[in-house]
């Protein structure tokens, strides 16, 4: 869904505009992850917010009372309300990706992945993070997965 990726970082610099403290940042991408979880965790709730037979302001409505219970922001509660206006929702998996990515960034996280031939021990990945703080890297998020197209050795992708 790159081709979203535009749009998407609009809405989120709307949302995070006045904001000047990393702090409060990070609470509102919290509330949009979180947010946006609980509207595709339920089946329900997701064909309700589709549904073409719903009015946008019964969709407000449900939101307003949904994000209460959930203890909300009201600026991602307009940010939902907004995406549901547009028809946008089918963009919330990139969005909540989008916001972790913002979010590792604010909190200056190294996000890497080890791909290797065979999937890597827990004792040979503490030794790798162990090698990338020596290097230079700080609070690092680490995971391995197996690429079958490598005949020995690894790749390592940071972000």
């Amino acid at each position: 869904m790159v081709k979203y990726q535009s749009c998407i970082n609009n809405y989120l610099a709307a949302l995070l505009l006045d904001v000047n403290d990393d702090k409060v940042k990070v609470e509102l991408l919290e509330n949009v992850i979180e947010f946006s979880n609980a509207l595709v965790q339920n089946e329900n709730i997701w064909v309700f917010l589709n549904s073409p037979l719903m009015s946008s302001a019964e969709k407000f409505g449900f939101l307003e009372n949904f994000s209460k219970r959930l203890k909300i922001n009201v600026k991602v509660l307009n940010l939902f309300a907004l995406l549901v206006k547009n028809h946008r929702l089918n963009i919330v998996f990139e969005l909540i990706r989008s916001c972790q990515e913002r979010k590792d960034l604010i909190n200056s996280v190294s996000n890497v992945e080890v791909l290797s031939s065979e999937e890597f021990s827990p004792s040979q990945l503490e030794k790798l993070l162990k090698k990338l703080e020596e290097i230079g890297y700080k609070n690092i998020n680490i995971s391995s997965k197996k690429d079958p197209s490598l005949i020995a050795g690894f790749k390592l992708l940071t972000k």
